[in-house]
């Protein structure tokens, strides 16, 4: 049996202490579906993260914008210097929130290509928390 994989992660250590001690009960099919499970665990984990921090960024956004939005009601506001602002911010916001949307679009191709390998059992799991499987 190849054990490099279960070592590999933290996660694997009950699924590892399981194998060892029930080594016949324990199908390749299974290793596979923990290590796809695990592998949607810290993916969930990592967007989870960063939604987070994106979220916490839009605040400062909100804030940075109000000020030019602000400086916009005075007469003879520099409108190059409101563009220059404006353009950077949005610069960020694009930048920021397409990795964003791209590792959400992956999360969710994980999550189907999961489903598809592992059919109705993924379906059981994923019904419940992910987590609470895994951990």
């Amino acid at each position: 049996m190849d054990e490099e994989w279960l070592s590999a992660s933290p996660q694997r250590d009950d699924l590892k202490l399981h194998c060892e001690r029930n080594e016949e009960e324990v199908s390749p099919q299974l290793f596979t579906f923990h290590e796809a499970v695990s592998q949607l665990v810290e993916m969930e984990e990592q967007v989870l993260k960063d939604h987070r921090a994106v979220f916490l960024k839009s605040i400062w956004w909100l804030e940075d914008e109000k000020v030019l939005l602000e400086m916009t009601e005075e007469v003879d506001y520099d409108v190059e210097s409101y563009a220059t602002q404006l353009e950077q911010i949005l610069d960020q916001k694009i930048e920021i929130l397409t990795e964003l949307r791209g590792m959400t679009v992956a999360q969710k191709h994980s999550l189907a290509s999961c489903s598809s390998k592992h059919g109705s059992l993924f379906y059981v799991f994923s019904s419940l928390s992910i987590h609470q499987q895994i951990r």
